[in-house]
């Protein structure tokens, strides 16, 4: 029988509540008005059959006259004193999901009130003297009047820095982390230690390091016996670290979604026909111990390059078909390699062997190859080559 993980509310403080004498014992009137408004609180109490209490959150109306936490106390029987900023609230889950989109950062997360959205905003908080600051947008100004601030891209946005002469951010005590830098600045910058990263379009990565492990509010998983099955994720954020919990991923499970790169943990043993079919994902780290890449994979998708594992041996009929694919790299111990499996797709370059093939010639370079031929030259050389196709498109 299938068995979803229920998520737990956080109260702050490290607080997690997971029935309602814990929510009573811990009750926060702030967080508890903002789970409603986002529509956790509904899901939580649902989840958990308390029935009443659901029934009342649902029909709880917010209005201009209407405080949702005076009601809210009243269904947990908490005596709310002071009021709630209810529009606030709003703004800051808005925020919050636009973050979300991007990222699943615990840090920026929880930092979202030192994010700048737009200039603006930068100069608010500069005003209020903040010491590090989060830039979310396409381009910033900065001033080097301001001393002893950290910038931190979240979004790789475009840093301009006023003035003509030359720049020494280590003289005014200004860091600036995961930005890039206008041409002029770029120009006028002494050099020194500045983080500076280059955010790629098709988000190939090939160190998979930095990108936190996912909310597991953003999905929805089941056990089928002992093992833990990945149904779906609803989840916002582009970029996607699965917890390594998860052993099986479901049929259809990234269908239509936000995720642009998913990073899959050797925990998982099975992945589906169609798992991620119709999706968005351009790039995927796939489970080492992967053995067969299954039907309709990835058809009718946005993928443009994979590095399929070394464990894996065989693919199925259309498993990636319609494909915007550019770059393949192909296990060396491939044994069967479907005739539909590149169906509908223009040309990609296809590694195998430490050589390039097209779609047509890969077959008859498959069959020619001793099944137990083994070369570490692809798995060498593989990021080089994903790089140099980077640096020319």
């Amino acid at each position: 029988m299938a068995k979803r993980v229920k998520f737990p509310l956080d109260m702050g403080n490290e607080i997690m509540v997971r029935d309602i004498d814990e929510l009573k014992a811990n009750y926060n009137a702030e967080k508890v008005t903002e789970y409603f408004l986002n529509g956790k609180l509904l899901i939580w109490l649902e989840d958990r059959y308390y029935d009443e209490e659901a029934a009342q959150v649902k029909s709880l109306a917010v209005s201009s006259g209407n405080d949702p936490a005076v009601g809210l106390g009243r269904i947990f029987g908490i005596e709310i004193s002071g009021e709630i900023n209810v529009e606030m609230l709003k703004i800051r889950n808005e925020r919050l999901a636009k973050l979300r989109e991007i990222t699943s950062d615990d840090e920026i997360i929880s930092n979202v009130d030192l994010v700048a959205f737009d200039q603006e905003e930068l100069s608010d908080l500069l005003d209020e003297k903040k010491q590090t600051i989060y830039l979310f947008g396409d381009k910033f100004r900065l001033p080097i009047s301001v001393k002893n601030v950290r910038y931190i891209g979240v979004n790789s946005p475009t840093i301009t820095i006023s003035g003509n002469e030359e720049i020494d951010l280590e003289e005014i005590g200004i860091t600036i982390e995961k930005c890039t830098f206008s041409e002029d600045t770029q120009a006028r910058l002494k050099k020194q230690n500045i983080t500076q990263e280059k955010t790629v379009v098709s988000y190939v990565n090939t160190e998979y390091d930095d990108i936190p492990v996912a909310d597991e509010n953003d999905f929805y998983f089941e056990y089928r016996g002992d093992k833990l099955r990945l149904k779906r994720y609803v989840g916002n954020c582009k970029l996607v670290r699965i917890p390594d919990k998860v052993n099986i991923i479901a049929q259809g499970s990234f269908v239509h979604t936000k995720a642009r790169l998913v990073i899959i943990p050797d925990s998982v043993t099975e992945i589906e026909n169609s798992a991620f079919g119709y999706s968005n994902i351009k790039n995927i780290k796939l489970p080492y111990g992967l053995t067969k890449i299954g039907r309709n994979f990835f058809n009718d998708s946005k993928l443009e390059i994979i590095n399929i594992p070394e464990t894996v041996t065989e693919i199925e009929m259309y498993a990636f078909a319609n494909c915007p694919l550019k770059i393949i790299n192909l296990p060396d111990g491939i044994k069967k390699l479907d005739d539909t499996a590149f169906y509908g797709m223009a040309n990609p370059a296809i590694l195998y062997h430490g050589k390039m093939y097209d779609k047509h010639s890969i077959y008859k370079a498959i069959e020619k190859s001793p099944a137990n031929y083994v070369t570490n030259y692809a798995a060498k050389n593989t990021i080089n080559m994903f790089m140099e196709y980077l640096l020319k498109n």
